[in-house]
């Protein structure tokens, strides 16, 4: 009854988060998340899951229907996302999940951290515990389940490094 109840609650504030102006969203943002940079922007129908293990760095863009799960059972696990990224729509970052090799489904998880100038390509989805360097670009619809070196460009089918990025 209560999990129904936290899920019903959450579903309502981000449905009055979605209806109010900018401005204030931005106010709500910083009450909200962990950390919200100045100059960031989160459109609207994007869900944050226990926004207070959520980091968002300044002047970073999420666009609209991003998800991000992070952990309430598994202390420390965060998300951190930080200073000018650019995230297409639908993105999804997981920073929390289940023990598949116990029949239990124990919770486990781990900290998502996607570093300064980073552009996330739409409908990636990133798992527990990566780690995506500064001036990385992650192609559209990549799973992104290892760490990403600086300045590199990932792309899907399969998921490979392409090139280098020159950052200058």
């Amino acid at each position: 009854m209560l999990i129904a109840l936290s899920g019903w609650s959450h579903h309502l504030l981000y449905l009055v988060l979605d209806l109010i102006p900018p401005p204030f969203r931005s106010w709500a943002f910083r009450l909200l998340l962990k950390r919200f940079g100045k100059g960031s922007w989160i459109d609207y129908g994007c869900f944050i899951r226990y926004p207070w293990t959520v980091s968002v760095g300044s002047g970073t863009v999420i666009n609209h229907g991003c998800r991000f799960y992070g952990s309430y059972l598994v202390p420390g696990v965060t998300i951190e996302i930080g200073d000018s990224c650019a995230i297409a729509p639908n993105v999804c970052i997981y920073a929390a999940g289940h023990d598949c090799s116990s029949l239990e489904l124990r919770d486990v998880g781990a900290s998502v951290r996607v570093g300064d100038r980073v552009w996330i390509g739409g409908g990636a989805t990133l798992l527990p515990g990566v780690q995506i360097g500064d001036d990385a670009v992650i192609g559209a619809g990549a799973l992104v389940a290892r760490d990403v070196p600086p300045a590199t460009v990932l792309t899907v089918d399969p998921p490979r490094n392409l090139r280098r990025r020159d950052v200058g």
